[in-house]
């Protein structure tokens, strides 16, 4: 798995999630123009996350382990992570 943090936010935001420019490190998801979750990511001085941020990431993208490596690997597309959401009766 992928740890670096700025690996993980390029593959949020190919998922469809936006950076709050106003919080920067914190990004949104948006249905239909409506703040479904956010997630963030620690602007400390390390450059790959603990597994603690992972787990918290990982909870707060509402994935699993294996779907949150897809992400972290850059095999999960939008698509892929709108039939998650959906599957899991979030949109």
């Amino acid at each position: 798995m992928n740890t670096d943090k700025q690996n993980i936010a390029e593959q949020l935001l190919q998922i469809g999630f936006e950076e709050n420019d106003a919080e920067p490190g914190t990004y949104e998801f948006y249905e239909d123009k409506e703040l479904l979750f956010y997630t963030f990511i620690n602007a400390d001085n390390l450059v790959n996350l603990e597994n603690y941020q992972i787990r918290q990431l990982r909870s707060q993208c509402k994935l699993s382990s294996k779907e949150f490596e897809k992400l972290t690997n850059g095999k999960l597309s939008n698509n892929q992570y709108l039939k998650i959401l959906q599957k899991q009766k979030v949109i």
